[in-house]
């Protein structure tokens, strides 16, 4: 027996196919956008800490010697009106930083206490020692041959009014598969930050990909045991996104493989775009990509952030 299709029959065929395919895209895509949500959702709660970069209200550089510390306007570092007048003195010395209070603090959430020429710990180490008193925690930080003390607030208005970071809308194809090469793994990218300090940071790898059929390429850093760091810049840097570019952390791959994921949908904003005080790291002129990268965060001005 011989079985004769029309024209109707091809096309009804024709559509349950691609019907069938849509509804696989929209598997695939569900579940992905859910993700991107849930990781804006902790990004937001993150950044809202009491001890997140919207709490961040000050940051003081030492000078070689005593740097007398407090709210009254005599002192060296002069801390906001809340404080206590003298709240201590931090003394630098060859290359060390050491804390004596006028007042009771905590150490590292100890009970608080008088302090006679405590050592701190920079940032630097990966421990860093944090003291504190009522709502406000401090920290020595190493920028260079630099040391300031960065302050927190965890009662800033801001903490409180930020409920939203702006984005572009979630997409799945801004997760771009790329190749990932470890031949410049010898060599160092100068990164500057926006305190003017420049840093020779060791290539973790290099990112190749393409975004319509442009081929591209980004130098990646260490960004801990599982991630690259990427900081780079794209044309839509300083218009719609912040001028001084914004973050990705790709995933390592596992020994063997050669290739990772760049989801520009998880691109953020660096700490500056929240805070005066920060010391963010720019994209080196080698990660200014010619393209438009229309996903992840964009900008938000502080100004901004009630309205």
């Amino acid at each position: 027996m011989i079985f004769k299709f029309n024209n109707s029959f091809y096309a009804c065929c024709i559509l349950i196919l691609l019907g069938c395919a849509c509804n696989q895209h929209l598997k695939d895509v569900e579940p992905y956008i859910d993700e991107i949500n849930s990781f804006r959702q902790e990004r937001l709660k993150q950044l809202k800490a009491p001890d997140g970069w919207t709490t961040l209200v000050g940051l003081y550089w030492l000078k070689e010697g005593a740097n007398f510390a407090g709210s009254a306007s005599e002192n060296d570092l002069k801390f906001p009106n809340k404080m206590p007048k003298v709240l201590g003195q931090f003394d630098l010395i060859n290359d060390e930083v050491f804390f004596t209070s006028n007042i009771k603090v905590s150490i590292d959430s100890t009970e608080p206490a008088y302090i006679d020429n405590f050592q701190l710990k920079a940032d630097i180490t990966g421990d860093p020692t944090y003291l504190t008193w009522n709502n406000y925690q401090w920290y020595l930080i190493k920028r260079g041959l630099n040391y300031g003390i960065r302050l927190k607030d965890s009662l800033y208005p801001i903490r409180f009014l930020l409920d939203t970071i702006p984005h572009y809308s979630n997409d799945m194809k801004w997760r771009i598969k790329a190749t990932v090469s470890y031949q410049d793994t010898h060599r160092t990218v100068n990164i500057n930050n926006v305190v003017g300090l420049s840093n020779a940071s060791k290539i973790a790898a290099t990112l190749t990909f393409k975004v319509k059929e442009q081929p591209q390429k980004l130098f990646a850093i260490n960004g801990g045991s599982d991630a690259f760091f990427v900081i780079f810049a794209d044309l839509t840097t300083g218009d719609a996104t912040y001028g001084g570019g914004r973050y990705l952390y790709p995933e390592k791959p596992k020994q063997g493989i050669h290739t990772t994921y760049l989801d520009f949908n998880r691109a953020i904003n660096p700490p500056c775009v929240f805070t005066a005080f920060a010391t963010c790291p720019l994209p080196p002129p080698e990660n200014k990509l010619s393209i438009a990268i229309e996903s992840g965060e964009k900008y938000l001005a502080i100004g901004e952030v009630n309205h």
